[in-house]
């Protein structure tokens, strides 16, 4: 299987030795894919991509959907005084197309356009770690930033939230599903355990 470094790092590996110990005759190949927008998928027997969902040709099944919401280190929210939503106007926003401001702009009410300048960062892994240390601030998914977040590396700015036009989808072709060992992986995934 494939997918998304971030997503392999923070969501799969931490839980995979549930997986099998439930399962001790299915042996896992995963392999990291960095094109996580607009990709064709792979010759695995299951891709977990980040995007809309729609892939021609191919099924297509929800697998974690956040809301994103903004932070940044603890010096940096202070010293840049981030006390509320308009208060970005004087931060170095922390970019990447993978999480682009404008779906959280609209829910806290500010009528701001995507920023065209400030540090990019394509993979969220790295993106929340150039927040950490105190680059600007970025938009974040709570299950994806929890190390941080608990390590009080990075703090969330405010309560708004928002939906992020992408989430994690399982990929696959319908045939897939004749496999019983591939059902049973989807079905662990989806449920979180």
């Amino acid at each position: 299987m494939t997918m998304p470094p971030t997503f392999a790092r923070m969501i799969v590996l931490p839980r995979l030795r549930t997986f099998l110990e439930q399962y001790p005759d299915i042996e896992v190949s995963i392999e990291l894919s960095m094109s996580q927008l607009d990709y064709k998928a792979g010759d695995t027997d299951l891709d977990i991509r980040f995007g809309t969902g729609q892939h021609f040709g191919m099924e297509s099944r929800l697998v974690l959907d956040e809301p994103i919401f903004p932070v940044a280190s603890p010096g940096y929210a202070q010293n840049s005084r981030l006390q509320e939503p308009k208060d970005l106007v004087r931060a170095q926003f922390l970019r990447s197309r993978l999480e682009p401001w404008r779906p959280w702009f609209d829910a806290a009410g500010l009528d701001w356009e995507e920023p065209d300048t400030g540090h990019r960062f394509e993979d969220l892994s790295l993106l929340y770690h150039a927040a950490a240390n105190g680059l600007g601030v970025a938009l974040a998914r709570a299950s994806l930033a929890r190390p941080l977040l608990e390590a009080g590396a990075i703090v969330p700015l405010f309560d708004t939230v928002a939906n992020s036009p992408y989430a994690y989808y399982f990929v696959y072709e319908r045939s897939i599903l004749d496999r019983p060992e591939v059902v049973a992986l989807i079905e662990w995934l989806a449920k979180g355990d």
